[in-house]
């Protein structure tokens, strides 16, 4: 199961909602994709843990290794988007990539 043990949890105290359900369910499609399925993924963020407002976005953590590889396939499989934004760091040593785009209406 890609959703940690810690994570599924949370998610279990909180699936009555139908909201955090309905974004399991998005989560869910998103980490099956071709682009997404190779790499580990952990799903984070407010929705899994019910104290999600009306701002959240959907927060997929995945462990990459070729950072322009994955991005490459990200930007195919989401190529409808048309507004990817793509952002690098570092944090504690460990350099990571953020990319946001809308998925079915929901902002990934």
């Amino acid at each position: 199961m890609w959703v940690n043990h810690h994570h599924q949890k949370l998610f279990e105290a909180h699936q009555h909602d139908p909201l955090v359900f309905q974004t399991y369910e998005v989560v869910s499609a998103l980490c099956m994709a071709e682009s997404l399925s190779t790499n580990s993924a952990a799903w984070t963020g407010t929705f899994p843990i019910g104290i999600y407002t009306e701002s959240s976005d959907l927060d997929i953590l995945f462990e990459v290794v070729d950072f322009d590889q994955w991005e490459e396939r990200v930007r195919m499989d989401h190529k409808r988007s048309v507004d990817i934004k793509v952002k690098n760091g570092k944090s504690r040593g460990v350099a990571y990539r953020t990319i946001s785009y809308e998925y079915q209406g929901w902002k990934v």
